[in-house]
């Protein structure tokens, strides 16, 4: 399952707008989507915050943030604010595996603006604790046929027992679908450096079961 759910993330976000500039070589994106999100599965089930339809052809990963857990792009630390003691670059075993497994793909001068990507994102979540949708994708053969909005409603009568749901898109496409979950778009789009375009943040407040 954990394989299948890797390449149905990688298939889905390969005509990503924000995951195409991760990878901009065609020829190898799919491969290199497949290792990141490969690690990002991993990572997921661990903390149990991988989910799958029954099909294994939606696949969801979420975060519980707020409350001291580590995001993505924070180990990377000063280093992308231009720590003068590494030039700026955080040494290896400090960059997130899941962006690690880019490098062969990417090189070390893309690796290095996805960090400070990653960094403007994480900067831009709420501060109070709140429950994070951090990838949702659906094979071809099932998109328009529910099993999205079904994981999801099932993921947020959980996070209902939080505070916030709390999501980035960033495809265009995606709004009308988290609308009609209950999601609202943020006031600000979040505009992202070394053109990697933009995300639109969307909320949802939690609706505590009477």
């Amino acid at each position: 399952m954990a394989a299948q759910a890797a390449l149905v993330f990688a298939e889905t976000f390969a005509d990503d707008p924000f995951y195409q500039w991760m990878t901009p070589e065609p020829q190898s994106r799919l491969a290199a989507l497949n290792a990141y999100f490969a690690v990002k599965v991993a990572d997921a089930m661990a903390r149990g915050e991988a989910f799958a339809s029954e099909s294994g052809a939606t696949v969801m990963l979420t975060e519980r943030l707020g409350d001291g857990t580590v995001l993505e792009g924070a180990a990377l630390g000063g280093a992308v604010l231009g720590d003068t003691a590494t030039g700026g670059q955080a040494p290896t075993e400090e960059v997130p595996a899941s962006l690690r497994a880019l490098l062969p793909a990417i090189g070390q001068q893309h690796l290095d603006k996805i960090r400070e990507v990653f960094a403007t994102i994480d900067s831009t979540h709420p501060a109070r604790p709140h429950d994070y949708v951090d990838v949702l994708a659906g094979s071809r053969a099932v998109r328009g046929g529910g099993e999205g909005s079904r994981l999801v409603s099932d993921w947020l009568t959980r996070a209902d027992a939080g505070e916030l749901a709390y999501l980035q898109s960033s495809n265009p496409r995606n709004l009308s679908f988290y609308r009609r979950l209950g999601f609202h778009d943020e006031a600000d789009v979040i505009r992202l450096p070394h053109a990697a375009g933009s995300l639109t943040p969307m909320s949802r407040i939690a609706r505590p079961a009477s």
